[in-house]
């Protein structure tokens, strides 16, 4: 074999290893996508934001271990507890991990609505958001809790 064609046969392997190797770091595909609950307490306190849990997709698209590497420890329960509900398609491949990011979002008073609402954005985001309660207070004090309204 020539020495020029000896470094195309390289420079081939090489490039298809590359290819392998991005396409085995390609986010496994979601096939259910699990909202967390709004915690009550941080809805009565105005917490808001974001929580990522770091999750082990094993072969059979189940979830191994997870952990939360960022957010508010009042959020972050609820978000864990989501997290190890989610399934992602099964795969050949080595187990992977994947970061979920979980978005919780207090919305103006005056939206109204029956429920949390939730929305999936692929591959691995979801947004939970609830309406502020609004303290309505007639005859406050120590004997007497503040009472939050709710939408009807």
């Amino acid at each position: 074999m020539s020495r020029q064609a000896g470094f195309v046969t390289l420079a081939i392997a090489i490039l298809s290893i590359t290819a392998a190797a991005e396409e085995s770091q390609v986010t496994p595909r979601a096939v259910l996508a699990v909202a967390p609950e709004y915690p009550a307490i941080a809805h009565q306190t105005g917490i808001a934001g974001t929580v990522t849990v770091r999750v082990t997709v094993e072969h059979s698209g189940a979830i191994g271990d997870a952990s939360v590497i960022e957010g508010h420890r009042l959020l972050a329960e609820s978000a864990l507890a989501a997290a190890r509900l989610w399934k992602f398609q099964t795969s050949g491949d080595s187990p992977r991990q994947v970061d979920l990011v979980f978005a919780y979002t207090l919305l103006p008073e005056n939206a109204c609505f029956q429920k949390t609402l939730s929305r999936f954005t692929p591959p691995s985001r979801v947004g939970v958001a609830v309406r502020k309660l609004v303290p309505t207070c007639l005859d406050c004090g120590p004997s007497k809790p503040i009472v939050y309204e709710k939408c009807e």
